[in-house]
């Protein structure tokens, strides 16, 4: 899961339950998700963000073993395009998200 993510529900007193409930999403669904089970999409997150901690950033909410959102975001996008890289500096992957969303 997410430290982080986990940590904002924690605060909040949020359950995963209610969390799935807000999103109008299934229990196991978001479970399978949070736990890498099923594939997480920029929405998701971002649907998630809203609900639990409006004013948090998507990178520190969903920093999972020292990498950011957008950085696993964009390798899930470039694998199912069939590209393959080793994406090692955060920064250059920023910049790429930016160009391509103007984030």
């Amino acid at each position: 899961m997410y430290p982080n993510l986990e940590a904002e529900l924690a605060r909040r007193g949020m359950t995963k339950l209610k969390l799935a409930k807000q999103l109008n999403m299934r229990y196991p669904t978001l479970i399978d998700k949070l736990n890498g089970k099923r594939r997480m999409y920029f929405d998701d997150a971002i649907r998630i963000r809203n609900v639990v901690c409006p004013e948090a950033d998507l990178d520190y909410l969903f920093e999972r073993k020292g990498q950011g959102v957008i950085a696993w975001m964009l390798w899930g996008k470039w694998e199912e395009l069939g590209i393959y890289t080793n994406i090692s500096n955060l920064s250059i992957v920023r910049w790429v998200y930016q160009q391509l969303i103007g984030y």
